[in-house]
C-alpha cells in the first residue's frame, strides 16, 4: 500500500498553464506573455496565452529536451553539408562539413549562443532522420500538453507552420527545467568548446541572454536570472524565456512574445523583469502542513489499550501563493485508504494522504502516516481462535462430504467403463463367429 501511495504522489500531470490565478494585464506593450510557478504550472499573470505566436529560437529549448532524453552526451555528431546550410541571418558558430562534434558541445553551442548548425546537427545525428527528430518534438509538446504547438525545424527559422502560445511555450520550459543538465546549461554566461578534427581550438562562446551578461543593467532586488532562452526573426519579433529564483528559493518562469519596440531587443528583457519582479513583490511561498504534523484522529478496531490513533504528515507541503493568501480559505481533503483501520499497526503505515487545492488546482500532497504502533488485542486473537475452532467440525464433515462423493463417483466410473467394455467385447465375438461360418 505504501509503494502504491508512493506512485500516485510521484505522478505529476504536466499540462498547459493550468488555472491562472491572476489574469491581470501589466504594463508590458508585447502582445502575449505569461508568468508561471513552474512547480504547479498555475498561472501568475497572463496576456493572450493561448494565442499563436511564432516561437524563433525558444524552439530550441524543445530540442534539448529530445537530444538529452533520446542522445547521449558523450556521442559524436558529423555534420552534413545540409546541416550547415543555413538561411541568411542565421546565428552560427562556423561548423564545417564533416567535423565531428560531441553532443555535449553541440547542445552548449545551440543553447548559449543559439547555434542554429549545432541545432541542425543535433537534429540529423540523435533522431533516426531529421524528420524523425522534429516528429519527436511535435510528439513530446503532445505529451506535456502542449497542443498548440507545431515544430518543423529545430531552430526556429520562421515557417508558417512553426508555431507555438506562451502557454505552450511555458509548459515546455517548465518539463526542461526539472532536467538537471538542461538547467546547467542554460545559466551558463559561456562555453568553451572542445578541439575537432576541423577546430584546434574555439572562440570562446559568450551567451546571447542578456540577464546573464548585462548584471548590472538587468539587476533586480527581488530576483537572481538562472537561464533560459532569448529568439528574435523579424515575423516573430523579440522572444524570452526566462526563469529566476528568490532568496528563499522560491523560481517562477515568465514567457514574453512578439515584442517589437523600437528599443532593439532590450524591450523583452525589460518586460520580463517587470513580469518576474511582479511575480516576486505579489507571490511568496507558503507552509501549508509540516511533516510529522497532525493530520487526522482516527479509532483503530481491535486495538489494545487505547485505539485513538494519530495521522500525522509524511513529508512537508508548501506552495507559491498571493503574499496575502488566506490559508483557510484553501481546500483541503484527507483520504483514507479505508473507512476502517483494524489493528495489528505500525508507526509509519501509509494509511492515507492529504491535499491542498485552491480552485480545483493541486497545490500540494504526502502520505498520512502512523504515528504510532498499535497491537491487535489478545481477545480480538482469541475470538478469532474460537471462530476458527468452531469452524473446524463444520469443515470437517465438509471434507468427509466431499470426499465420499469423489470416492462414489470414481467407483461409479469404474463399473460403467467395465459393463461398456463387456458389451463391446460381446457384440465382437458374434460378428467374429459369423464371418467364420460364411
Amino acid at each position: 500500500m505504501r509503494k502504491i501511495f508512493s506512485v500516485l504522489l510521484a505522478i505529476s500531470v504536466l499540462s498547459a498553464c493550468i488555472s491562472n490565478v491572476h489574469a491581470e494585464e501589466l504594463n508590458i506593450d508585447a502582445p502575449s506573455y505569461i508568468l508561471i510557478d513552474p512547480e504547479t504550472g498555475r498561472s501568475l499573470a497572463e496576456k493572450e496565452p493561448d494565442e499563436k505566436m511564432y516561437p524563433a529560437s525558444t524552439t530550441k529549448i524543445m530540442t534539448a529536451i529530445i537530444a538529452l532524453e533520446q542522445g547521449d552526451l558523450n556521442q559524436m555528431a558529423t555534420a552534413s553539408a545540409k546541416a550547415i546550410d543555413l538561411e541568411y541571418g542565421s546565428m552560427h558558430i562556423g561548423i564545417m562539413q564533416g567535423e565531428q562534434i560531441v553532443l555535449e558541445d553541440l547542445l552548449n553551442a545551440m543553447m548559449v549562443r543559439s547555434a542554429n548548425d549545432a541545432a541542425n546537427i543535433i537534429a540529423e545525428n540523435v533522431g533516426a532522420s531529421y524528420d524523425d527528430f522534429i516528429e519527436q518534438m511535435n510528439k513530446k509538446a503532445r505529451e506535456l500538453g502542449a497542443t498548440n504547438t507545431h515544430f518543423v525545424n529545430p531552430h526556429g527559422m520562421h515557417n508558417d507552420d512553426h508555431y507555438t502560445t506562451v502557454c505552450d511555450m511555458a509548459t515546455i520550459a517548465r518539463y526542461a527545467m526539472s532536467i538537471d543538465k538542461f538547467r546547467e546549461i542554460v545559466k551558463k554566461p559561456y562555453y568553451d568548446m572542445k578541439p575537432t578534427n576541423k577546430h584546434e581550438e574555439w572562440d570562446r562562446l559568450y551567451t546571447i541572454n542578456r540577464f546573464l551578461t548585462n548584471l548590472q543593467e538587468y539587476k533586480s532586488d527581488y530576483f537572481t536570472p538562472i537561464g533560459i532562452k532569448s529568439g528574435y526573426t523579424s515575423q516573430a519579433g523579440n522572444t524570452l524565456v526566462s526563469a529566476a529564483v528568490n532568496d528563499s528559493g522560491m523560481e517562477l518562469i515568465a514567457v514574453v512574445f512578439g515584442a517589437k519596440g523600437s528599443n532593439n531587443n532590450s524591450d523583452v528583457y525589460d518586460f520580463s523583469k517587470e513580469l518576474l519582479e511582479y511575480g516576486f513583490k505579489n507571490f511568496s511561498r507558503k507552509k501549508l502542513l509540516k511533516s510529522n504534523q497532525l493530520v487526522e484522529s482516527v479509532n483503530v478496531e481491535d486495538a489494545t489499550d487505547n485505539p485513538s490513533l494519530d495521522l500525522v504528515a509524511e513529508s512537508d507541503i508548501s506552495a507559491i501563493l498571493p503574499s496575502d493568501q488566506d490559508l483557510s480559505l484553501l481546500e483541503k481533503n484527507i483520504v483514507l485508504i479505508s473507512p476502517t483501520i483494524s489493528a495489528p499497526v505500525s508507526k509509519g503505515d501509509v494509511l492515507g494522504y492529504v491535499e491542498f487545492r485552491q480552485d480545483g488546482v493541486l497545490l500540494g500532497k504526502t502520505n498520512i502516516v502512523a504515528s504510532r504502533s498499535i497491537d491487535k488485542s489478545t481477545k480480538a486473537i482469541e475470538k478469532f481462535s474460537e471462530e476458527v475452532a468452531s469452524a473446524r467440525p463444520r469443515l470437517k464433515n465438509f471434507l468427509i462430504g466431499t470426499a465420499t462423493a469423489l470416492v462414489a463417483f470414481l467407483l461409479l466410473r469404474i463399473i460403467l467403463r467395465r459393463i461398456s467394455r463387456a458389451r463391446f467385447s460381446s457384440r465382437y465375438s458374434t460378428k467374429s463367429r459369423k464371418h467364420y461360418r460364411n
